[in-house]
């Protein structure tokens, strides 16, 4: 850019400087004519320089800019396409305190890697449309509430009862929530609720899983 600037002012200067010598051939002029046609030929200089300066300025700023929103554009399209999706179960019963957070410490899907079994939360990577399904299984005689919580709030709730009858029953639910990056996720036990909650390997689990949509 700067050589183009230098050769642009040079054919500038050749030109008007020839048309000077010129015009001098045919019509002389004084000193103080001369100087004064100088003086222009100089502000006209600086003035180009200026310009051609404030031009090298925005066309930087527009290739920078250019660059950042390619930059932009790839993120985008990388968090779009990204897959998200979790499964864990308890891997055994457990007496939960209340609001206990349910820690699903056998994971089979975590594509991501989004869910922790050391804390029991779902922390969503991108902000999007998510599903969550989780189940809860009561001890015999007795019944248990879980209640699914994005950042300390409920969203869903489930509540088995095996109270009246001589078996163990689960409760079940699935959601769809619009969610922002950074999101925690976590099932915990309700405050309608015995504290045992049942998980067998050989039987029934108590289980949390989620996925994008889009």
């Amino acid at each position: 850019m700067h050589c183009i600037s230098l050769i642009f002012i040079s054919c500038f200067l050749n030109i008007a400087l020839g048309e000077s010598v010129d015009e001098d051939n045919v019509r002389p002029e004084n000193f103080e004519e001369r100087l004064s046609r100088l003086e222009e030929l100089v502000d006209i200089q600086s003035q180009t320089i200026t310009d051609l300066r404030e031009d090298n300025t925005n066309l930087r700023e527009t290739c920078l800019n250019s660059s950042l929103v390619m930059e932009s554009h790839h993120i985008s399209k990388r968090y779009s396409n990204e897959q998200v999706a979790f499964y864990a179960y308890l891997s055994q019963g457990k007496c939960f305190s209340e609001h206990e957070t349910f820690i699903f410490n056998t994971e089979l899907l975590d594509s991501a890697n989004s869910y922790s079994t050391h804390v029991g939360v779902f922390i969503t990577p991108v902000t999007g449309v998510y599903a969550f399904s989780f189940n809860v299984v009561s001890a015999w005689l007795e019944h248990t509430q879980a209640e699914l919580m994005v950042n300390g709030h409920v969203k869903a709730r489930v509540f088995a009862d095996s109270d009246t009858v001589k078996d163990v029953h689960t409760a079940s639910n699935t959601v769809v929530l619009a969610l922002q990056i950074n999101d925690h996720v976590y099932v915990r036990r309700g405050s309608n609720a015995f504290c045992t909650v049942v998980s067998l390997e050989t039987a029934q689990w108590t289980y949390f899983a989620g996925w994008r949509v889009f």
